[in-house]
């Protein structure tokens, strides 16, 4: 059996088999998904979340995670993912080390952002989306420490540059935060 990594695909091209991706789905029982949005700091959680305090909500949401077993994890996954909320289903996934469901630990989000800039930049829209998932885990509000920001981390410098060989209109740096921008 070949492993789903990069080396397992360069193995698989090597002797020319197909790729084995062994998705799963999460299933979870309704049952599940209450007892894991009724647990308190997930509550809180969401609530920060809906009152725009991301930075506080992920602390809610990473010390509730810190109190799950795996399949607990798994479900809270799940959850974050229907809540539209998808680095922090990434998350989720990769701390309890799940990672057969790959509908939720790979999101295509803002197809049409990509699909438009992948094409005017003659570029594979799979490298923009896989540059969002490893900069940000597509999260619109990134900021690293080194003050890059938004989906593809990109230091405002360099997207001032960028816009202005591209004729593409960039005020201030807050502008990366919007995911239109900051793809294009």
């Amino acid at each position: 059996m070949l492993f789903r990594s990069y080396y397992g695909f360069l193995a698989a091209d090597r002797i020319g088999r197909d790729y084995n991706f062994n998705f799963s789905s999460i299933a979870a029982s309704e049952q599940e998904l209450a007892d894991t949005t009724q647990r308190p700091g997930i509550g809180r959680a969401r609530e920060l979340l809906l009152m725009e305090r991301k930075f506080q909500a992920r602390r809610e949401w990473h010390h509730e995670l810190g109190r799950m077993n795996q399949r607990q994890g798994e479900i809270a996954a799940v959850v974050a993912s229907s809540w539209q909320w998808h680095d922090q289903a990434i998350y989720a996934l990769g701390k309890v080390r799940s990672y057969n469901d790959l509908e939720v630990r790979f999101p295509v989000l803002f197809q049409d952002s990509v699909d438009e800039y992948a094409a005017r930049r003659n570029l594979d829209p799979a490298r923009i989306f896989a540059i969002m998932r490893s900069e940000s885990a597509f999260t619109t509000d990134a900021r690293s420490p080194a003050g890059a920001l938004g989906l593809m981390q990109l230091m405002p410098a360099t997207a001032r540059e960028t816009a202005r060989r591209t004729g593409t209109k960039l005020g201030s740096a807050k502008e990366l935060y919007s995911p239109k921008t900051n793809i294009s």
